[in-house]
């Protein structure tokens, strides 16, 4: 990934879909930032034999200073009971 002028909740945002749990954004930077940050995913190393690349968090850690870390939080959710479709007046 290479971004320039990119919010770090925007760059959360984009590796959310790697990482399969949700992120929530403690590093209190603001601004925008120059990224270069280059990572394994799963399917990458599965379809190619190769590793050459860290996976997410080493990358995140070594290249750009972020640390993932995992705990149990209190999170809002919208739980949808039905969807019916409106009926004519």
């Amino acid at each position: 990934m290479i971004a320039g002028a990119f919010p770090v909740s925007g760059l959360l945002t984009f590796i959310q879909g790697s990482v399969r749990e949700p992120i929530i954004d403690r590093t209190g930077l603001n601004g925008r930032f120059d990224i270069d940050l280059d990572w394994a995913s799963d399917s990458t190393v599965r379809a190619s034999g190769m590793d050459d690349e860290p996976p997410l968090p080493v990358a995140l850690q070594d290249q750009l200073g972020l640390r993932l870390d995992s705990r149990t939080e209190t999170m809002e959710t919208l739980i949808i009971d039905s969807v019916e479709l409106p009926t004519p007046d």
